[in-house]
């Protein structure tokens, strides 16, 4: 595993999650959590479902044996996961 590659995708992974990180000290409302994500429609969930999975499969594959043993015996690579419909 290249170190480069492996904290290239770590940044860009941890960089997509504090992008989607919202009202995680106190409620956004008196209602909801989080409005933006609580009352979001489902192909904004979706889109958000996507982007984490199309960086978290990289950085898997790049930061964890496990994984990219996992990859490697089915075949794939991590381009090969990009969106949730891929997963079924």
């Amino acid at each position: 595993m290249s170190d480069n590659r492996a904290g290239q995708t770590r940044a860009n992974w941890l960089e997509t999650i504090e992008k989607h990180k919202l009202d995680s000290e106190i409620p956004g409302s008196e209602d909801y959590w989080s409005p933006k994500l609580d009352c979001a429609s489902r192909d904004y969930l979706i889109s958000i479902q996507n982007e984490k999975l199309k960086a978290v499969t990289p950085f898997l594959y790049e930061n964890s044996a496990f994984y990219r043993r996992r990859f490697d015996r089915l075949g794939l690579a991590p381009t090969d996961i990009m969106t949730v419909d891929d997963l079924s």
